[in-house]
C-alpha cells in the first residue's frame, strides 16, 4: 500500500494505490469511504487521514488542488 502524488511519487497525500501481483492499481472507487481512509492512513503510520468528497458526479481526483491524481484507466 501507498500514497503518491500526481506525477507519481510517494507522498503524504494523494491517491492510494495497493499492489497485486507485482501490480500497483488505485484504490478510488472501490468501496472507499472516510472510516477506510482513516485506516490505510494509520496502516501507513500517519495520525489520521480523510476521504475527499466522492459524491460528486466528476472526479474529484483529476483537478485536486490544481493536479490530477487519478490512477491510469484500467
Amino acid at each position: 500500500m501507498r500514497i503518491v502524488s500526481s506525477t507519481g511519487e510517494m507522498a503524504y497525500e494523494g491517491r492510494v494505490e495497493f499492489r497485486n501481483n507485482g501490480l500497483w492499481g488505485s484504490a478510488c472507487g472501490v468501496g472507499m469511504n472516510g472510516y477506510a481512509a482513516r485506516v490505510i492512513c494509520r496502516m501507513l503510520k500517519y495520525n489520521d487521514g480523510r476521504l475527499i468528497n466522492t459524491d460528486s458526479k466528476e472526479k474529484v481526483c483529476a483537478n485536486f488542488r490544481g493536479q490530477n491524481f487519478c490512477g491510469p484507466a484500467p
